[in-house]
């Protein structure tokens, strides 16, 4: 069964045919930033371009899908995932600023919904929207067992107050009959980070947009994220 937000984008308004525009067109050219509304909520688009791939996502009230699609004919054709990692055919078109985008939620063969986007800046998140439960220093610990080995490894991340990340020391250990290792490296990658409608977002340096890192629930000293694909993971405060 499908995810019911997708089925959301069919039932909100009238299915319609993808329009057929053959117009010259490259993956940077999909490249950028564009925002309008489906179904009255507000819906933006962030797109780059990694290796002739188009890549990107794309948030309806709040709610991340990814965008992944290959340029051909002047279209770019594809996939959009939902954070439950559904996915279904997508096919973009791009014609004087505005982005179509075809959703075929009901598959290949069925009518396409269609959700039209204009040209926008880049997202940046107002400044000083910081939600104080995700300020602190955060480590995911992950394990590993298979017959006498085990393994361990602690990832660490501090989310400061003044809107700026930055990772920790992580540290693998484990052992076995054969004997037992550790090691503590990596670290020191800094950010910036904001939030919005509880999503993290993280601020690309290189190209100096926001984009949507994972939804996320803070209950005591736990935090579980959900990223666009539907992976999950569970940190806890550590101060």
């Amino acid at each position: 069964m499908r995810k019911k937000r997708l089925h959301r984008l069919a039932s909100a308004i009238p299915l319609l045919l993808v329009a057929a525009l053959l117009y010259p067109a490259t993956a940077a050219a999909f490249k950028g930033t564009y925002a309008g509304e489906f179904n009255g909520k507000a819906a933006r688009a962030e797109l780059r371009e990694e290796a002739g791939v188009v890549r990107g996502t794309l948030v309806i009230d709040g709610y991340t899908y990814r965008v992944v699609a290959r340029p051909s004919g002047g279209r770019a054709a594809g996939e959009l995932e939902d954070e439950a990692g559904v996915t279904v055919p997508l096919v973009m078109t791009l014609e004087g600023g505005k982005l179509g985008m075809a959703i075929y939620v009901q598959g290949a063969n069925a009518p396409a919904t269609r959700v039209l986007l204009s040209s926008a800046k880049p997202s940046r998140a107002p400044a000083g929207e910081i939600d104080p439960a995700l300020v602190g220093h955060w480590a995911k610990s992950e394990s590993y067992t298979s017959g006498d080995f085990s393994a361990a490894a602690e990832t660490n991340i501090y989310l400061l107050p003044d809107g700026t990340y930055r990772f920790g020391a992580s540290k693998l250990y484990g052992g076995g009959d054969a004997g037992s290792f550790g090691s503590e490296g990596g670290g020191g990658e800094r950010g910036r980070w904001r939030t919005a409608n509880r999503i993290l977002y993280v601020l690309d340096a290189a190209s100096g947009q926001w984009s949507a890192y994972a939804r996320y629930y803070v209950e005591g000293n736990s935090a579980l994220l959900t990223f666009g694909n539907g992976k999950r993971e569970v940190w806890e405060r550590r101060r």
